[in-house]
């Protein structure tokens, strides 16, 4: 079965020049692209012509033509920490002196790891940024970065901290990981926007997040309590909550899913059973918090591309789409500001994290489903990022952006509407590729812009 990155692999990735098969990823080997390469040799080919490979010296001096300090040392590195191939000695005829010669592809694989390492200083975080990025790496290399900073990560360390001190009691571990936190501010966005669907009520966020901390302690939440196991001083009446199912339902954003309707119905049909799906999560191990990268270690080099490429679509695209929605349709419309707010996580360890969530996903959901959403995601992505525009070059009209909001502009003044056409007409004529994500290629763009808006 073609893998996913085929669907989501640019057509600029897909249309690269030949490269030698060091540089062939193991899920483009066996969807038969490239030929099989074993990255991890250092023995010549020579059956292998080398005549178009570089020198080291020839890759340093082209580097720094394309802009980039590159020294001796710092190629060394990159080829010691699998982050470009090893040079092999080129054919010659019995000439003293072999030169070594780094293959084919090599300096295009060394300007994108010059490129990528302005956003990653360490070289874990750079060796995993450069495969999200579908160049190639040294896959022993990567999975030791992968497992590093999953493990290394300061939450998971907490957590780890955290249980052992509390005897390994999850309701104790849970509390003494809360207690650690900084209650008064929260940076986080993603904690933020959930606070933000509880309302504002710090005490509801303590429930949510304490039921999910004894989920991933291998404990058992009180899903359906209320009480809370106090008095109100002034009143002197039982202080009764909402439970911890009602409060998870508006923190993952349920209740906007099943509610808020873009033209076509709510996104969700019937309301899902939060309790018995986080369940589901932790049987497969997405919770595991205490031994994360246990399934990083057993994975092939195969599923991890695969993993990454189940994942990679969501996190890259999403935010976007999410960013078009809520300009379109208010805020965390659809529940979809958790992917804003996620997009503010570039970091490797984020990366790595899904990942590992990649690695799971086919014990909860067939690959198939997730190349058809992920297919029908990379399709509708100019779309999106082509509405962001426009609603982005007139944000006092975007709510008669919509398709509901097309049918509003006749309760706007005539004239205003007049030059409200006009605006967009000469702004879609001065961004011909918005204006052909936007409006199907067969439409008339003389007809009445009322039109040309409903289509959009």
């Amino acid at each position: 079965m073609q893998t996913i990155a085929s669907d989501l692999t640019p057509a600029v990735e897909r249309s690269r020049t030949p490269v030698h098969r060091s540089l062939v990823p193991p899920a483009a080997r066996l969807a038969g692209t490239r030929p099989r390469f074993d990255s991890a040799s250092r023995t010549p080919n020579h059956a292998q012509a080398m005549s178009d490979g570089m020198t080291g010296a020839e890759l340093i001096a082209a580097a720094r033509r394309a802009g980039y300090k590159l020294s001796e040392h710092a190629l060394k590195r990159y080829r010691d920490g699998g982050l470009i191939p090893r040079p092999h000695p080129a054919p010659t005829k019995g000439r003293v002196g072999i030169p070594q010669l780094y293959p084919p592809g090599t300096l295009e694989q060394l300007l994108a790891v010059c490129q990528l390492r302005k956003d990653a200083w360490r070289f874990d975080e750079l060796r995993i940024l450069v495969w999200w990025k579908r160049h190639w790496v040294d896959y022993e290399h990567l999975r030791s970065s992968l497992k590093a900073v999953i493990d290394e990560d300061p939450d998971v360390r907490g957590l780890h901290r955290a249980y052992e001190e509390a005897g390994h009691d999850p309701v104790e571990a849970a509390h003494k990981v809360l207690e650690e936190e900084d209650t008064e501010e929260l940076r986080d966005p993603v904690l933020r926007l959930v606070l933000w669907r509880l309302g504002g009520n710090r005490a509801d966020l303590y429930t949510v997040t304490f039921t999910l901390l004894v989920l991933a302690f291998g404990g058992a939440p009180e899903w359906d309590s209320t009480d809370v196991g106090l008095d109100d001083p002034i009143t002197g009446r039982h202080i009764v909550e909402a439970s911890p199912r009602e409060l998870l339902d508006r923190a993952f954003g349920i209740d906007r899913l099943v509610s808020d309707d873009f033209g076509s119905g709510p996104f969700l049909k019937e309301r899902p059973d939060m309790a018995a799906n986080l369940l589901s999560l932790r049987d497969v191990g997405a919770l595991d918090w205490l031994n994360p990268s246990t399934v990083v270690d057993a994975a092939s080099d195969l599923e991890l591309d695969q993993a990454r490429d189940r994942v990679s679509g969501f996190f890259d695209l999403l935010p976007v789409v999410a960013k078009a929605m809520e300009a379109m349709l208010g805020r965390d419309f659809a529940a979809m500001g958790l992917f804003r707010a996620a997009d503010l996580h570039k970091s490797a360890s984020v990366r790595a994290m899904l990942v590992r969530y990649g690695l799971l996903l086919p014990k909860l959901v067939d690959d198939e489903s997730v190349t058809g959403v992920s297919a029908a995601l990379a399709t509708s992505y100019p779309i999106f990022h082509a509405a962001l525009e426009l609603t982005g070059a007139f944000p006092g009209y975007k709510k008669y952006l919509t398709p509901a909001g097309v049918k509003q502009l006749d309760q706007l003044a005539t004239e205003e509407v007049t030059v409200f056409r006009r605006q967009v007409g000469a702004f879609l004529d001065a961004h011909p590729d918005i204006n052909r994500a936007l409006i199907p290629a067969d439409s008339d763009l003389d007809s009445d812009l009322d039109s040309d808006l409903d289509k959009t």
